[in-house]
């Protein structure tokens, strides 16, 4: 989903505490298209769908939920249970666990592993590598200026997801990301700025 010039990708609704929605209360709202790139995540990863159930609209995953004519929606009520893992650990040391797995997980052609957890990670990466393509095939100004991989849950929950969103996205990067006059004393402070600010939140930007 899309807020101003930012592509949002979440790869999990799951969460090791309370997510950042449900402690907002039952007033809080969120732009209907946001609420949808939740909803199917969330449908996704709770009802082990079909292709064809996750490419449902999410007003047939919500029912009633939401009014038809309504632009600003609330989430229907979290209620799965908080997770700390969602790997099942090889090794007690899960540094150690991933790298075990990404070993055994690669195949010979390179592709991105697979973790067996939905929504896929070749479905997210095709999806964000899709988005940012037309992207910068457009002809007039690009419509997103990062990705940030957030959403309702705990990215981190899902490394082996953000890192092939974070290795899909640096292909899309422009010589302009790298400019020498972003180096500049004020715009090295500025940018550490915005890191602690992002390291306040379960945001990953790129």
């Amino acid at each position: 989903y899309t807020l101003g010039r930012s592509l949002y990708v979440p790869v999990t609704s799951r969460c090791n505490s309370v997510p950042l929605p449900a402690t907002r209360g039952p007033n809080f709202l969120l732009p209907r298209a946001v609420a949808e790139g939740l909803v199917r995540v969330r449908n996704a990863e709770t009802t082990r769908p079909t292709a064809a159930d996750i490419d449902a609209d999410a007003d047939d995953v919500v029912g009633d939920w939401w009014a038809e004519e309504d632009e600003a929606v609330s989430l229907p009520p979290y209620d799965l249970p908080l997770v700390n893992s969602l790997y099942e650990y090889d090794d007690d040391d899960l540094s150690e666990h991933l790298r075990r797995k990404r070993r055994n997980a690669v195949d010979q052609t390179g592709d991105e592993i697979d973790d067996f957890l939905t929504p896929s990670i070749a479905t997210l990466v095709e999806e964000v590598s899709s988005r940012l393509d037309g992207n910068a095939n457009s002809d007039s100004d690009p419509k997103f200026d990062q990705v940030v991989i957030a959403g309702e849950g705990e990215p981190t929950l899902r490394m082996d997801a953000l890192l092939a969103v974070a290795r899909s996205v640096k292909s899309f990067r422009t010589p302009n990301d790298d400019d020498d006059d972003d180096n500049t004393p004020k715009k090295r402070s500025a940018s550490r700025k915005n890191r602690q600010s992002n390291n306040n939140n379960n945001n990953h930007h790129f």
